[in-house]
């Protein structure tokens, strides 16, 4: 029988109003209090002044240990800022690290109010938050593509660098990271503006269907006379957030039949509902009264379903890359340039060639949607000359790949020679830069010098397959590989390269 600790009973208290997120008022409620009668007579429970003591007690006791972690440890940033409904702007500012036995932790270290989004205001509240707990080996600082974050991140590499015993990796000459999901969300929300009536057709046809359990039960019986196997029904999206959006009109493609026949059956309002005045939503995404009295858009054209169909295609990459590198449990790092490069190629497939062209309105819409993504794509991506070399390094650092992967895929996007053969002995020095960084100091890197690894890896050449997907760069640099004998070299980096 485990003895009766009232500090470790206390404590576990605590953490459950901490980690299901409960109010301090939730151990004066009757019921909580009735089950820990029962359960643990001689357990006094507390009230929630005594458990907001106890509560911060800990906060400072866990505090401290994170603050020594964060300091012991080489740490990424994230940082984001917005503006609520009530006008309030907020900042948040997240560390990410990996412990000594090899675990990725998360831990939001900032969440407070800031005056304005200027990069000023940011650097400096960075920089206060970064002295306020130790952090002195920041590696990157990830952030939107706004133009004050920039000058954010410059701001703080320039005050950590004006102390006298700057800690930061690499002079901090790579600090600044930017955010592949908010780049995806850029790119897809201007391709999304050029089918927006389209969209809003089928939006507006799906809310029919859900509004009511009477229009449901029509629209399974449309579903059941087309015999369209299909499992679940069409959902509602989030209009602000295309990945919602885009799993609207994937369901609700499978059900253009019942869409139809809904709308050829002379007892059915569906037709009569797009007379109605049109819904409109402000920014967040809140119904606000209609001001314009404009009738709804729809129901949705055959055209109109053709250019979905060509786009949900498309968008799947994106939504593909966008939950991948949403992951906070695991390392994203080493698939961020084979996803760089599958957006490239996802939006150059768009671009009609024109001895196949026909001239049709569907072609026109691609086309300058693929001219909208690719202004947005070069805008933030420009050449992979301009890229982050740490964007390189996670790819270089899984074994399957190494540099010489980095080396042939440049080759195969059709990068002149001497471009690749310089790219490849740039990321080779900041490869051996991180190495000497991260080596222990008692036991320095040796003299770097050339390696047959570095020249036989900038003249691999595999011809290029059109449109592709992470996994064919995989496979293909498997084919590669496979034909390429290793080098023996003396550095431990060319060792491993």
């Amino acid at each position: 029988m485990v003895a009766f600790n009232l500090d470790e009973v206390m404590k576990a208290c605590v953490e459950m109003v901490v980690v299901d997120e409960l109010p301090f008022s939730f151990v004066e409620k009757q019921g909580f209090r009735h089950f820990c009668h029962v359960a643990v007579p001689i357990f006094k429970v507390l009230c929630r002044k005594t458990l907001v003591k106890h509560f911060l007690t800990l906060y400072d006791k866990t505090k401290k240990k994170l603050k020594t972690d964060l300091a012991h440890y080489r740490v990424c940033l994230t940082t984001d800022t917005w503006t609520s409904v009530q006008n309030f702007n907020y900042m948040v500012l997240t560390a990410h690290l990996i412990d000594d036995k090899w675990e990725m932790h998360k831990r939001i270290i900032n969440f407070c109010t800031i005056s304005n989004h200027s990069g000023n205001s940011i650097g400096l509240l960075i920089e206060s938050y970064l002295l306020q707990w130790g952090i002195s080996k920041a590696l990157t600082i990830t952030v939107e593509n706004a133009a004050a974050n920039k000058c954010s991140i410059e701001f703080v590499r320039s005050k950590i660098y004006k102390r006298e015993k700057p800690q930061s990796i690499l002079e901090g000459q790579y600090m600044h990271l930017r955010c592949t999901t908010h780049i995806c969300n850029l790119i897809v929300g201007s391709g999304l503006k050029r089918l927006n009536r389209a969209v809003l057709a089928i939006r507006n046809g799906v809310k029919y269907v859900r509004s009511s359990l009477a229009r449901l039960d029509s629209f399974k019986a449309c579903v059941e006379q087309e015999q369209i196997p299909c499992i679940g029904l069409v959902v509602m999206d989030v209009p602000t957030r295309w990945n919602s959006t885009f799993l609207m009109l994937e369901a609700a493609l499978k059900f253009k039949a019942a869409f139809a026949r809904m709308e050829e059956q002379p007892d059915s309002n569906f037709s009569a509902y797009f007379k109605k005045p049109e819904e409109e939503y402000d920014e967040e995404g809140n119904l606000v009264p209609s001001k314009t009295k404009r009738p709804r858009v729809g129901s949705p054209s055959e055209e109109e379903w053709d250019k979905v169909e060509v786009f949900v295609q498309f968008l799947r990459v994106f939504y593909e890359i966008t939950l991948r590198v949403s992951a906070s449990n695991r390392p994203t790092i080493h698939t961020t340039f084979h996803d760089v490069l599958s957006i490239e190629s996802k939006i150059s497939k768009l671009f009609i060639k024109p001895e196949i062209a026909i001239g049709s309105d569907i072609e026109k819409v691609l086309s300058d949607m693929a001219a909208n993504m690719r202004s947005k794509f070069i805008k933030y991506y420009g050449g992979f000359r301009d890229l982050n070399p740490l964007v390189f390094m996670g790819l270089i650092l899984d074994p399957r790949f190494k540099l010489r992967h980095v080396t042939h895929l440049l080759t195969n996007e059709g990068f002149e020679l001497e471009d690749v053969q310089n790219k490849t002995r740039e990321l080779r020095n900041v490869l051996m830069s991180l190495d000497e960084e991260y080596a222990p100091k008692e036991a320095p890197a040796k003299k770097r010098g050339q390696t047959e690894v570095e020249s036989s890896s900038s003249q691999s050449t595999v011809t290029s397959t059109g449109s592709r997907g992470r996994q064919s760069y995989i496979n293909d640099w498997r084919k590669v590989v496979s034909e390429l004998d290793e080098a023996m070299v003396s550095h431990e980096v060319d060792k491993y390269l």
